[in-house]
C-alpha cells in the first residue's frame, strides 16, 4: 500500500470514530428515565398531592389527613425515551405503621418489552389497610385504625439490587376528616 492511500484510510478510521462517539453522546444527552408519582385520596374530593422525580430523584408528599374509609391512590407515570433497551422496573408502595409494621402495600412491574425508541405509561396502586399481598385483595376490605402511618414508594430495576427512592411522606387516618384538612 502506498503512502497516500494509508493516509486515506487512517483519516476515514479517525472520522468514523468521531461520528460513531458524536451520535452516542447526541443519543446520552436525548435519553431521558423518569418516573413520577401522584397521590390521591380516593373517597375524598380533596385535590391529588403530586410528587413527581425524575429517575434518581425522590419526592416527598407532605402530611396528609385521611378518613379510616378511605384509600391512598398512587399514580405512577414513566416516560423511558432513546433506548436501545428500556430494562423492567419494579415499583414497590407500602404504608408502615408507628411499630414499623407493614399494613398495606401494591407492587408494578414496568415491561417495555421490545421498545427501542420510546416506553411510556401509567399505573395506579392502591394502598388500603391489610391489603398486602395480591391475595388479600379479594378479602373484605378493613378501615385503617387512626394512627400515624409512613408512604414509601420505591423503584429498581430488575436485576440490579441498588433501590431508588419514588415517593415518602407521612399521613394520618382520623376518625372525622374535612376535605379541607389535607395539607401539602
Amino acid at each position: 500500500m502506498n503512502k497516500a492511500r494509508l493516509t486515506l484510510l487512517s483519516a476515514i478510521t479517525v472520522a468514523l470514530v468521531i461520528v460513531v462517539f458524536s451520535a452516542e453522546g447526541i443519543l446520552t444527552v436525548l435519553r431521558v428515565r423518569s418516573i413520577s408519582a401522584t397521590v390521591q385520596v380516593q373517597g375524598s374530593s380533596a385535590p391529588a398531592l403530586v410528587a413527581t422525580a425524575a429517575v434518581g430523584a425522590a419526592s416527598n408528599v407532605s402530611t396528609l389527613t385521611i378518613a379510616p374509609s378511605n384509600s391512598l391512590d398512587v399514580t405512577v407515570i414513566w416516560d423511558y425515551r432513546i433506548g436501545p433497551r428500556f430494562p423492567d422496573t419494579l415499583i414497590h408502595l407500602e404504608a408502615i405503621d408507628q411499630n414499623n409494621e407493614v399494613v398495606a402495600a401494591d407492587d408494578y412491574k414496568i415491561t417495555c418489552a421490545d421498545a427501542t425508541l420510546t416506553c411510556a405509561g401509567t399505573q395506579i396502586l392502591s394502598l388500603t389497610f391489610g391489603v398486602k399481598t395480591p391475595d388479600d385483595k379479594k378479602k373484605a376490605r378493613a378501615n385503617w385504625p387512626e394512627g400515624s402511618f409512613t408512604l414509601r414508594g420505591t423503584w429498581i430495576y430488575a436485576g440490579v439490587n441498588k433501590f431508588h427512592d419514588l415517593i415518602g411522606g407521612t399521613f394520618a387516618v382520623q376518625s372525622v376528616v374535612n376535605d379541607a384538612t389535607i395539607t401539602f
